[in-house]
């Protein structure tokens, strides 16, 4: 990334706050019982664009019985690898976002399921510029 070009020896990672918020709304949207233990530090957790359950994916992993490269093509976009085998972060992912940058929402949203990242608080929702409406009469007729 071109965050780690300028700094190269950073000491510790940072999280942008729009990441934060993307991995809260994957967190809540994923299906938990699609992400599976693959290894000790690897997990299978779903794409957004799966043709296939993470299942299904593994066991094909495993035989490499791809019938033809469109098959194989949507094997691959179905699922993605997470690895934290390293002692520090950032946990690595196969995901499209994951390849480009150092962090991606699956990365972020597993630390969040683990309890080693706290979720971001939830704000309500701001009222709208300008001078609230004037509030009517309870039986009155529009």
């Amino acid at each position: 990334s071109i965050l780690n070009e300028q700094t190269p020896f950073a000491t510790h990672i940072t999280y942008k706050d729009d990441l934060d918020l993307e991995a809260v709304e994957w967190v809540k949207k994923v299906d938990k019982t699609q992400i599976l233990q693959l290894t000790t530090f690897n997990f299978v957790i779903p794409s957004k664009d799966r043709k296939m359950n993470t299942s299904t994916w593994v066991n094909l992993l495993h035989s490499m019985a791809w019938d033809s490269y469109d098959h194989f093509k949507g094997w691959l976009h179905s699922a993605g690898l997470l690895d934290f085998s390293r002692f520090l972060l950032p946990i690595f992912c196969t995901c499209r976002y994951g390849l480009k940058e150092f962090a991606c929402v699956h990365a972020v949203g597993m630390m969040m399921l683990w309890g080693t990242r706290q979720m971001p608080q939830e704000t309500g929702n701001r009222r709208g510029k300008g001078r609230p409406k004037k509030v009517k009469y309870a039986l009155s007729k529009d």
